[in-house]
């Protein structure tokens, strides 16, 4: 079904401007390390990032087929990533698109970062996002960004 809708409509598979090129360069900073957490099923979530050219295999990832609850898929990825770098985190920051990813992060007590792509900075905000930006274009706005979104201690 999906493969349908990508045929009949690529346009929307596309992924956040500038996007693929930020995953592929956090990747290869060792300073970084990158986990997907997704409330969507692995199979209709990978396809959407392949469709987007997001470079995601070998990373570590947690699903809606993991658990229901986003506090618990985010939890999963994390503790994946701690295993898959072989190393504690000083901080982590969730980047995400939605309020409910604002409320994840803030239950969890993980630094947020909002990507607005749709105009919905308003959203964002009004959930609790101190900081937002509209793509990940300027990767050096983004990655100052991803620093001083950290949580506080």
């Amino acid at each position: 079904m999906l493969e349908r809708e990508w045929r009949a409509a690529p346009q929307n598979f596309r992924a956040v401007a500038g996007a693929a090129r930020a995953f592929t360069r956090i990747v290869q900073q060792r300073d970084y390390a990158l986990a997907l957490a997704t409330g969507g099923w692995r199979a209709s979530a990978l396809f959407k990032l392949e469709k987007g050219n997001l470079p995601v295999d070998g990373l570590p990832a947690a699903f809606a087929d993991d658990a229901i609850e986003r506090e618990e898929i985010a939890r999963i990825a994390i503790d994946r990533a701690r295993l898959h770098y072989q190393q504690p985190f000083d901080w982590i920051v969730l980047v995400g698109d939605s309020d409910c990813d604002v409320s994840t992060a803030a239950r969890l007590g993980l630094g947020f970062l909002g990507i607005a792509a749709d105009a919905n900075v308003t959203v964002l905000r009004e959930a609790g996002a101190q900081f937002v930006l509209r793509d990940y274009e300027d990767f050096a706005t983004f990655m100052r960004t991803v620093e001083n979104a950290r949580p506080r201690a």
